[in-house]
């Protein structure tokens, strides 16, 4: 057998996936604004904190999501933060996501993101330590750890992006994309076969048009998830070791956004939130926002 180095990779699975990533992530671009469904407290130490939080993907409320983690070493390593491309969302989401009367849709740019996180033990509660850090690149990850054990003889894995990205959610009930395959390398004078490909990222991308939901208070019901039209910020994260410590799992990441997010604020109010209330949380708004230009949807 010849040199493994350039190597050509044999796959039509492999191929169709990043397909399928590329044009979900294209997708997700056409959208100018993009709009979250919260409480108006969530929403107002959003404006405060100039950061959002994500959700480890193996507590979001489709329990069929998680299948599709079907490689170990990435079940913990999946973080999302969910919107829908419309402006007006359905009655039953001011339920779901909104707290009822409490309820409001904020409007939120794409550009606003940086790539600067922190994992957290729980929510509200970040994790302070260094060996924790999530660096931009694994190159920028790997020289910390190379410095860590330079200057201070300790091991380290710092933790780093591979994934970090807003997807266009495909709807499909008989769309099956595993993200891990066999492939087969064409190394010139052989083919070598039973080689495994992994695609992490097509992970978080499909979800079933009907599943089961699993409400605020564990209540599970049918849900037709085509109704949210949903556009994800998709994280991945990993570690200079490969794999994420087994006996460690944190269930939110805060991501921090540009200085000028929310510049310019579009916002719905809950449809049974009172006249009263409204006006008082605009004028809350308005102090946290004072050179901002608000938007009321009505």
């Amino acid at each position: 057998m010849g040199n493994l180095v350039g190597a050509k990779v044999e796959s039509q699975d492999l191929i169709k996936n990043n397909k399928f990533i590329y044009e979900s992530k294209e997708a997700a671009k056409k959208y100018k604004w993009l709009y979250q469904c919260t409480n108006i407290e969530a929403l107002k130490n959003i404006l405060k904190s100039k950061e959002i939080w994500l959700s480890n993907l193996k507590t979001v409320n489709d329990a069929e999501e998680v299948k599709r983690i079907n490689v170990p070493e990435f079940e913990k390593s999946f973080f999302v933060a969910c919107f829908t491309y419309e402006d007006n969302i359905l009655k039953e989401h001011w339920g779901e996501y909104g707290d009822g009367e409490n309820g409001v849709l904020y409007g939120f740019k794409q550009d606003w993101v940086l790539r600067e996180a922190e994992l957290m033990w729980r929510p509200g509660e970040k994790v302070e330590d260094i060996d924790f850090k999530i660096y931009s690149k694994f190159d920028e990850a790997l020289e910390a750890a190379c410095l860590m054990l330079k200057k201070h003889k300790r091991v380290c894995n710092p933790y780093f992006f591979w994934d970090f990205g807003f997807y266009q959610i495909v709807y499909d009930d008989e769309l099956k994309k595993e993200m891990s395959g066999e492939c087969a390398l064409d190394i010139g004078d052989g083919i070598l076969k039973g080689v495994r490909f992994i695609t992490p990222s097509v992970v978080g991308i499909i979800k079933n048009t009907h599943g089961l939901c699993k409400g605020k208070n564990s209540e599970v019901y049918d849900k037709d998830w085509t109704t949210e039209k949903e556009v994800r910020l998709k994280v991945g994260i990993g570690t200079t070791h490969d794999i994420l410590p087994k006996e460690l799992f944190f269930p939110k990441m805060a991501i921090k956004l540009k200085e000028n997010a929310f510049d310019e604020l579009v916002i719905r109010f809950s449809p049974t939130m009172t006249e009263e209330k409204r006006k008082e949380n605009i004028k809350e708004i308005e102090k946290l926002l004072p050179n901002g230009v608000i938007n009321v949807l009505q």
